[in-house]
């Protein structure tokens, strides 16, 4: 698990920081251009209205300044939307660069815990706000090197003879105090410096083990590798600040500070050079650059006396030797090395290595070569916990069970727990994991999520980000052009129009403050999404840095959710067509100015972003917002209507009168709470007072019901045998009329429309009771009907439009529909229950796409907020599920689970 996560979060960082960020960047850089362009294309449409103005009466000016005013507010629209574009995708490029230095600081640590309470969010950042690509062209030029001419004149070697022992062994084990022991270089008098990954001290110990010397890194960075210099001076390299630095008695001294590379492994020369391998900030090149009087040994790889090579084979545990030729003689190995890293040579040709694998046992705080691991478990007399050296002492005490140490983690709890709390029997039924494995898969997640971040997601922001400012300028020189053809169309007619032309000003300047709004809510979204991401570099890159594996393993990657820019729109601009002036035709020959007309497009992948628990333990049907961050339920297990803020608390539970299961449940008029108690044959009304439940009618077998836009209800009415079904409207007055009592006066709900038969006097609807519905926003009133495998869509005055039984595409395939909705653009939303799915279609029946794949278990009930926020009822798994479907789709889906 912990490798895992490791490297989704090394994913997701590069994703945000390379391919993600970028685009919200350009996104944002592109808004203002954009809104530039709806003030220039709509102030076009004013000059062009002020043109035409003047050749005509003095009765124009009034439509003409109308007309302008219609550019400017399109205009205004135009760069609103784009403005909200930018301001989300400059949120999330600041909260993906934030993610990913937090990722690079967490992929450092060595804190298990932090390490496993890390959560991805590189699927959050995976869709950009919008879909803006730039590729920056980068030029590097490269100076004459004279050194690499020098290079290719040939080096002579001097004769050596070699004599190797027939069987190599370990004659010495030196433990130092390293997580990740690096490199070790000899200092000729039976010394040898060594440096690791864990901290930043350079320590110098004897053959015996003994530490002589520490010295802390000048930057109180991290050393990446030592040499010793022909004088014994120690040097390193800290690639973080990009220098080589000197050791001495007294002081640490900054050789070289380079400019664009980073310094990494070195080694000196027989000459006293000292030759550093070093590669450029964004690791596309590298290169080996010799200094003068300085010394460098790379990772794995020493030299000996006699000009032979040896470089160590860590994955493979064991060390080549190789002639100054590159003909291979032999290996070093079977004798008890594990990930050998760092190799020195001293005078007499003893080989020093720096084992990586050096084990620890946590409980009896033993460090334990691989040769002895199994010999250390098989004495059970007590307990062993074996972790890697690195990990020593970093495994904590069982807050319940003080003398045991937490080496297992409880997945469904989200802690730490020791083997006493595993047999205690408290975690029964959930999911363990070893530590261990839960920290390399949290580390795995973070590597990935870093390399999301940094290499897809962040240039994607960044890129998206530019774009918006071109985008923004577009818009200005189409409203600058629009408002041109109005003017000169103006000049041209006669002052008598002058009225008609003010009024298509006026239809101008709505149309570009439409635009405008539309342009600065798309900047908004933008801007807000490049913070989001920038934080979530940073926090990735901290967690990248930690070891912890429970703060690891709570990684959830978000990159996907930054991947596409917020809500792409199409937008219609309006355009100004002159026409020759014709007295009897004034305001015909003025022109038409057509609307503005703005689009958000569905999105490509929807996912669910958020799960909330429900208490119903039969399955959860029905769901209605009461406002945009409160939703009722209703189940079929109890006669509870329950309601939930978005954090998943329970507000407030109301039993039913007198404890039937309900049937539907809606709120009208934005406050009252109705349902349907089918076997009493009543609708029930939840004053807000004193949440008591009014009947308020008695009539038929209501089943399902939504609410009107006039402030009434529709109800699904069944006869007894279920073979007949109307839908009746009930209507009341404007406001609930209560008593003192808070009780609904009598009378105020009556019937006033009944939708049973088509023009031909066929039923609109199936026989049987599954039936459930929804007011357009056309005043369509849409049916989902299970029983006919259809959703019936009549006219407000009950005359049919349109059925639809699936898309063209599947005709073959069962269809179930059981919960509707519709949205603010007069899209119809319909659950697909036994296909896991749920149907997009526009206000006219033709299917736009499914919501599928996102993890919906058996959808039934669904609901829109005043933001176009999708709920849906899940029957299945008892949670609360939030899914983004399109650019202003959000979907939570409600579950039930037995409490």
């Amino acid at each position: 698990m912990y490798g895992t996560k490791r490297e989704l979060m090394q994913k997701d960082l590069q994703d945000l920081e390379k391919s993600i960020y970028p685009d919200p960047q350009e996104a944002a850089r592109n808004i203002p251009l954009q809104k530039a362009d709806v003030n220039q294309r709509y102030q076009k449409l004013r000059t062009a209205l002020d043109k035409q103005g003047e050749a005509l009466h003095i009765k124009i000016d009034t439509i003409i300044h109308g007309m302008k005013s219609e550019i400017d507010d399109m205009g205004a629209k135009h760069k609103a939307a784009l403005d909200q574009q930018e301001v989300a995708i400059n949120n999330s490029i600041t909260e993906i660069t934030q993610i990913i230095l937090d990722l690079k600081r967490l992929l450092e640590t060595t804190d298990v815990y932090l390490v496993t309470e890390y959560t991805s969010r590189t699927m959050e950042f995976m869709n950009l706000p919008s879909q803006f690509q730039v590729t920056l062209p980068t030029f590097t030029p490269l100076e004459i090197n004279q050194m690499q001419i020098q290079q290719q004149i040939g080096s002579l070697s001097k004769l050596a003879i070699t004599f190797f022992l027939d069987k190599p062994r370990i004659l010495k084990d030196i433990q130092t105090e390293y997580n990740r022991l690096l490199n070790v270089s000899y200092k000729r008098d039976r010394k040898l410096w060594t440096c690791g990954s864990s901290d930043n001290i350079l320590r110098l110990y004897n053959l015996r083990g003994e530490l002589l010397r520490s010295v802390e890194t000048k930057s109180r960075n991290v050393p990446w590798d030592i040499a010793l210099t022909q004088s014994r001076k120690l040097v390193y390299t800290n690639p973080k600040d990009k220098s080589l630095n000197l050791v001495s008695a007294t002081q640490i001294q900054t050789l070289i500070r380079l400019q664009g590379w980073r310094p990494w492994g070195l080694c000196s020369t027989s000459s006293g050079d000292l030759l550093v391998i070093m590669d450029s900030g964004d690791r596309e090149q590298s290169k080996v650059v010799r200094y003068s009087g300085s010394t460098e040994t790379q990772i794995g790889i020493t030299t000996d006396s006699r000009a032979n090579i040896l470089t160590s084979d860590r994955d493979n545990q064991r060390i080549h030797i190789i002639d100054q030729d590159g003909h291979f003689l032999r290996y070093i190995h079977k004798c008890g090395l594990k990930i050998p890293w760092g190799l020195c040579v001293d005078s007499t040709n003893n080989i020093f290595v720096a084992d990586w694998g050096t084990e620890h046992c946590d409980i009896c705080h033993i460090h334990l070569c691989e040769a002895c691991v199994e010999e250390h478990l098989s004495d059970e007399s007590k307990e062993h916990y074996v972790v890697p050296f690195r990990l020593r002492r970093c495994i904590s005490k069982c807050l319940k069970h003080s003398k045991k140490l937490c080496i297992r983690f409880c997945t469904e709890c989200n802690i730490c727990i020791c083997l006493h709390c595993v047999a205690s029997g408290e975690h029964e039924k959930h999911e363990i994991e070893d530590i261990l494995k839960m920290f390399g898969s949290k580390m795995e997640l973070m590597q990935k999520d870093l390399q999301d971040l940094e290499k897809s997601i962040y240039p994607k922001y960044q890129e998206a980000a530019t774009n918006i400012q071109v985008q923004k300028s577009e818009v200005n020189e189409r409203s600058e052009k629009l408002k041109k053809a109005l003017d000169k169309q103006g000049e041209a007619l006669h002052t008598e129009i002058d009225t008609i032309i003010q009024e298509m000003k006026s239809d101008i300047d709505d149309m570009d403050a439409k635009h405008i709004a539309a342009i600065d809510q798309q900047e908004d979204a933008i801007n807000n999404t490049i913070p989001e991401i920038k934080q979530f570099i940073l926090d990735l890159k901290r967690l990248l840095d930690t070891s912890d594996v429970c703060l690891v393993s709570k990684y959830t990657s978000r990159t996907e959710e930054f991947r596409s820019l917020p809500a792409q729109f199409e937008v219609t601009l309006p355009t100004f067509t002159p026409q020759e002036i014709n007295r009897e035709q004034i305001h015909k020959q003025i022109g038409s100015l057509s609307e503005l007309s703005i689009r958000h497009s569905l999105l490509d992948d929807p996912r669910i972003l958020a799960a909330i628990q429900t208490e119903y333990n039969r399955g959860l049907r029905r769901v209605s917002c009461l406002s945009d961050s409160e939703l009722w339920t209703c189940g079929s297990s109890d006669g509870i209507l329950r309601l939930y803020n978005l954090q998943g608390e329970l507000l407030t539970s109301v039993q039913t009168k007198p404890g039937k299961i309900p049937a539907d449940i809606a709120v009208i008029q934005g406050r009252y709470l109705v349902y349907t108690d089918y076997s009493n044959r009543t609708i029930n009304l939840v004053s807000s007072a004193d949440i008591e439940e009014v009947e308020i009618i008695r009539l038929g077998r209501h089943h399902s019901l939504c609410s009107t836009a006039t402030g009434g209800f529709l109800v699904t009415m069944h006869s007894k045998d279920g073979k007949e079904t109307r839908v009746v409207r009930y209507s009341g007055r404007e406001d609930i009329q209560l008593d003192k009592q808070n009780m609904p006066l009598l009378g105020y709900f009556s019937v006033t429309q009944s939708i049973q038969l088509d023009e031909r006097d066929k039923p609109l609807y199936a026989s049987g009771f599954n039936k459930y519905l929804s007011e357009n926003r056309n005043l369509d009133i849409c049916v989902a009907d299970c029983d006919a495998g259809a959703v019936v869509v009549v006219n407000a005055a009950g005359k049919l439009r349109f059925r639809y039984t699936g898309p063209p595409s599947s005709p073959w395939e069962s269809f179930c529909p059981r919960g509707i909705t519709t949205d603010s653009q007069a899209n119809i939303l319909t659950t697909d229950y036994w296909n896991q799915r749920i149907h997009i279609l526009d206000k006219d029946g033709h299917f736009l796409r499914y919501i599928e794949n996102c993890d919906l278990q058996q959808p039934y009930g669904l609901c829109v907020d005043s933001s176009d926020n999708l709920f849906v009822a899940e029957w299945g798994t008892g949670k609360v599920k939030k899914s983004n479907t399109t650019s202003k789709h959000t979907v939570v889906a409600i579950h039930w689970q037995t409490v």
